[in-house]
């Protein structure tokens, strides 16, 4: 079995676990021991994968470019109101 990940998530640690994790529940669910699976971790670049019609690569730069840009809203701006004097 193949495992494609970003990066970020094919890390060391993160393999070792998801391989204990995903050979007990084969075992578990198919019959199939430990011994027979074989699972492969490819970690994959943000520039090589995508959904919506974007890459990973600029769905990340758009988060940072939003997140960079404050916010005003309407409430958070103060006028002062004008008194009568009657």
């Amino acid at each position: 079995m193949t495992v494609e990940a970003l990066a970020c998530y094919a890390q060391t640690a993160t393999n070792k676990r998801n391989n204990a994790m995903l050979q007990r529940h084969m075992e578990q669910a198919l019959g199939v021991s430990a011994m027979r699976g074989f699972l492969r971790f490819v970690p994959v670049a943000e520039e090589c994968s995508g959904w919506k019609g974007k890459t990973v690569a600029s769905e990340i730069a758009e988060a940072i470019e939003q997140a960079q840009v404050p916010v005003e809203h309407r409430d958070s701006i103060k006028v002062p109101r004008r008194r009568s004097s009657k």
